[in-house]
């Protein structure tokens, strides 16, 4: 009698974990995550939308991305991938229905191939019933020169939520490290630099503002051979 209670019991158990794998593999949800970065909100936004920086955070952890495009520009598209430590492809594509510089970006999201055409999402094998779009929503806002980003991802399966919030955790964290990889190159200051930012007169402000290339080295280490090209050096304003 007790055997036959314990398996009726282990059997119940084991059809209500079947029916909620069923239905969490089957129903649909929006995934919500924010990360509030001790950085200005203009920072993010850039390093969230330049080719060059998405392609050191696209992708949790252990993960590489390549960009093909991203035009970030209402009716612009994208074609992004990821690549997994065992060599695996994901390739993804969307239009960007909604951009406000520093607040707001509203885009599709869906599985295709290299050449950017769409597949469908019953064709993927991912976990979950993937519709063949879903929608992402990035909100920025900024409160005492600290940027917070918001990510809500809309219509993904229920049963990858808890990978969705742990991939985008993730990527957070190399975003925060490229942020703060910023800062500390923009502290690093070449003697010329440092001397032209601070004095008052107007052409030494100048130059300091530009992007000179080379000519900074040119001019602090004189002897030096090394400055691509010398002939630069004419363009200093004075």
């Amino acid at each position: 009698m007790g055997f036959s209670m314990i398996y009726k019991i282990s059997g119940s158990i084991t059809l209500l974990l079947v029916l909620l794998v069923l239905g969490a593999w089957n129903l649909h949800t929006t995934v919500c995550t924010e990360r509030t970065f001790n950085a200005s909100v203009a920072d993010v936004w850039r390093v969230w939308n330049d080719a060059d920086s998405i392609q050191k955070w696209w992708g949790p952890k252990g993960y590489t991305a390549l960009v093909v495009r991203n035009d970030v520009r209402e009716g612009g598209s994208y074609l992004w991938a990821m690549k997994s430590a065992q060599g695996r492809m994901f390739w993804s594509t969307g239009t960007y229905k909604e951009v406000v510089a520093n607040k707001k970006l509203v885009s599709t999201m869906s599985f295709c191939n290299e050449s950017g055409k769409t597949i469908p999402g019953s064709q993927v094998s991912v976990p979950g019933q993937w519709p063949n779009e879903i929608t992402v929503i990035v909100a920025f806002s900024e409160s005492e020169g600290k940027a917070r980003v918001t990510v809500a991802e809309v219509g993904i399966p229920l049963i990858v939520y808890p990978l969705s919030k742990i991939g985008w955790a993730q990527q957070f964290d190399k975003i925060q490290l490229l942020l703060r990889d910023a800062d500390s190159s923009s502290e690093r200051l070449n003697p010329v630099t440092w001397f032209a930012r601070r004095q008052s007169p107007p052409h030494l402000r100048f130059f300091a503002n530009q992007n000179w290339g080379c000519i900074p080295s040119c001019l602090w280490r004189p002897y030096r051979s090394s400055c691509r090209d010398p002939s630069r050096t004419r363009l200093l304003p004075g």
